[in-house]
């Protein structure tokens, strides 16, 4: 049996008055200049994986053939 302790109103309330604080940290963190850099070197790193896997491939295609 299944028993309602807590109203839905007050579950639902209680849930968002507990997000918007972690909402906002969140979009503060966002914003900081820590984080761009850190998404900055997140890009760098793909971009030069990238590159350096298609340096490969152009190198191994032209030293050894199709693949």
């Amino acid at each position: 049996m299944k028993t309602k302790l807590v109203p839905g109103w007050l579950r639902r309330t209680s849930q968002i008055a507990l997000a918007v604080p972690m909402l906002g940290l969140f979009t503060q963190s966002v914003g900081s200049d820590y984080f761009m850099q850190y998404l900055a070197d997140v890009f760098i790193s793909v971009f030069q994986s990238f590159g350096t896997a298609l340096i490969h491939l152009v190198v191994q295609t032209f030293l050894y053939g199709g693949a």
